[in-house]
């Protein structure tokens, strides 16, 4: 969750200290060695002799001015900006940029726009690196690389380099080289009438538009993302991908006719993306519903992906979403005992010794199917995922879990608050957003509550953006037993880590609390992650809920090992039984 804390009393006392106003406002003079263009955002703007406050004030501009700055970061928050024919100095906290130039001699590759509120320029390509700047809604950037860790834009800011977040800008003009007539790949058109654009992107100019049926060939994949480069009437044009099926593609990605075959599989998701790339952000090359066959030629690409044919042509699906029927992978061996993880971190090997490959750890609290005991002496044989592997049996307590008693959650109203939602993308560090997190822990949470027979209710089940107030209006009018919201934490630390849980003495002081105690002890207990503790705060969504609620930080996104954790369905499949365990011992 983003937590902003905005400090301006001290700048402002600063700032507009002794302040004698001017008959006239200054006149703002501008030359060709500008870096960015600015709009004056105080009521009244002291323009400074020096970049601090204290210094001499030689002028001040209106709110609305437009001022060309020439140089950025002075002194830290200084802009240094020209007045009547004289260098002043303006901070930085009263002035919204709103165009950059660039003077590097790099290629640019695009332009784009800003469509954030307000986007944060980065020192790097990750969320927890230094923020050198802040772009408002709208401002026109020049990009010179895409894809930079990839998720980021490189950009000129401040006359040097910068990153900006990809998902907050869109790409208004490709500089990619056009001349190029190499057909990458061939497709056909699936809606019923299909938008060919200008640009990549939905708000750019429509050229022409495609009926369903449509063979297209296609000159550039991903671009912007989701969009195919495709040739009309003799000019560039771009169409979005998920409204073309991929039907054969370059030599390149064509499978050989005889490519081994090691498993076959089962589509379990509704209908399932196949990417051209092992990665969620590829091209979409066709979808399968639920329940295709499929057969599996390479497991564990990309560590989670299964690479497939379709239409002759490789493609790649996402194994969360494939059930193994038949392969190379573990043959149907019998589960002769279960067993529950007691280390708070258990490698998994290839092999039963301690030299051997990690192929995977197993958090705290993790049940296991053990299929074989004593091997080489002390180690356990294990499934992970669809294949074998090994864990040292002193860090595995044996025998069947105890069959939890959930009758006290029947009937019991629950309302779920996945956090963030639509444009509110929440954290978003290390290719990973929390929107996407905690929806999906939320749902498989939802699943095991309504196994225990308790009535669950969501703020939002999809990818929607839900406002504060919607969301205790929605505990509200539920009657809820008890409110749970779901996040994942960020800092500017990377260091950051671990666990905590949050409530408000606004409604139900002690319920709340006591319901914040009995979660966070069975997270940190099944997760194990460090323990942050139980903390009170002023969040909207706990403050005005009615009931016992809290708000839950599962980890941090901007430390690269808990994201991956946090990204992963064992991790999420764990939380969600933690939070179900922890509220049968509230209701003890």
């Amino acid at each position: 969750m983003r937590k902003f804390v905005l400090i301006f009393s001290v700048i402002l006392i600063a700032m507009f200290s002794s302040i004698q106003f001017n008959s006239q406002p200054a006149k703002v003079y501008g030359d060709n060695s500008r870096v960015a263009v600015g709009e004056v955002t105080a009521s009244l703007l002291n323009v400074r002799s020096e970049a601090n406050a204290n210094a001499r004030r030689i002028a001040q501009l209106p709110r609305g001015t437009k001022i060309s700055i020439f140089e950025m970061g002075v002194n830290k928050d200084w802009l240094k900006i020209k007045v009547n024919n004289q260098w002043g100095f303006v901070h930085k906290d009263f002035v919204t940029i709103t165009e950059t130039f660039t003077q590097s001699n790099q290629v640019k590759v695009a332009d784009g726009q800003v469509t954030a509120s307000n986007l944060n320029v980065r020192s790097q390509a990750s969320a927890s690196s230094q923020r050198i700047g802040v772009l408002a809604n709208g401002t026109k950037v020049e990009i010179f690389e895409t894809g930079v860790n990839k998720d980021w834009l490189k950009i000129q800011f401040n006359n040097s380099l910068g990153y900006i977040h990809s998902d907050f800008v869109t790409i208004t003009q490709s500089n990619t080289n056009q001349s190029s007539n190499q057909i990458v790949s061939k497709g056909q058109v699936t809606a019923t009438s299909l938008n060919v654009r200008s640009q990549a992107s939905t708000s750019a100019t429509r050229l022409t538009t495609l009926p369903q049926g449509t063979q297209i060939d296609i000159y550039e994949t991903g671009v912007n993302k989701d969009w195919l480069k495709i040739r009309v009437n003799n000019q560039w044009g771009y169409v979005h991908s998920n409204f073309v099926t991929i039907t054969q593609g370059n030599n390149n990605s064509q499978a050989p006719a005889n490519d081994q075959v090691i498993a076959k599989g089962q589509v379990t998701a509704t209908n399932l993306n196949v990417r051209s790339e092992p990665n969620a952000s590829a091209s979409r090359m066709t979808t399968l519903p639920q329940g295709t066959q499929i057969d599996i030629f390479e497991t564990g690409v990309n560590k989670d992906w299964l690479k497939i044919k379709v239409n002759n042509s490789w493609g790649y699906v996402h194994s969360d979403f494939v059930s193994m029927i038949q392969g190379n992978s573990p043959s149907p061996s019998q589960v002769i005992e279960k067993g529950r993880v007691t280390a708070a971190s258990l490698n998994v090997r290839s092999e039963p010794n301690a030299n051997s490959t990690r192929i995977g750890t197993l958090t705290s609290g993790t049940q296991v199917d053990i299929y074989e005991i004593g091997v080489n002496n002390d180690w356990l044989k294990i499934k992970l995922g669809n294949e074998w592997g090994y864990v040292h049996r002193n860090f595995v307590s044996i025998g069947s879990a105890p069959q939890l008693d959930t009758s006290k959650l029947r009937n019991k109203i629950i309302v779920i608050d996945p956090g963030h939602g639509g444009n509110d993308p929440g954290a978003v560090a290390h290719g990973y957003r929390e929107k996407d997190i905690v929806l999906k822990m939320s749902l498989f949470l939802k699943q095991k509550l309504e196994q225990a027979g308790a009535k669950v209710v969501m703020t939002r089940s999809s990818d929607v953006f839900v406002s504060l107030s919607n969301r205790t209006a929605v505990a509200k009018n539920a009657n809820a037993d008890i409110f749970l919201s779901i996040h994942t934490n960020s800092s500017t630390f990377e260091s950051a880590h671990g666990t905590e849980t949050f409530w408000n003495r606004n409604y139900e002081r002690h319920n709340s609390e006591k319901l914040a105690s009995s979660l966070q002890s069975k997270l940190v207990q099944n997760l194990g992650l460090r323990d942050r503790g139980v903390k009170e705060a002023g969040f909207e969504v706990i403050k005005y809920t009615q009931m016992p609620s809290v708000l839950i930080e599962l980890g941090f996104l901007t430390n690269k090992a808990e994201a991956q954790k946090l990204a992963s369905s064992q991790f999420q499949e764990q939380a969600a039984q933690a939070i179900l365990e922890g509220l049968l011992d509230y209701y003890k």
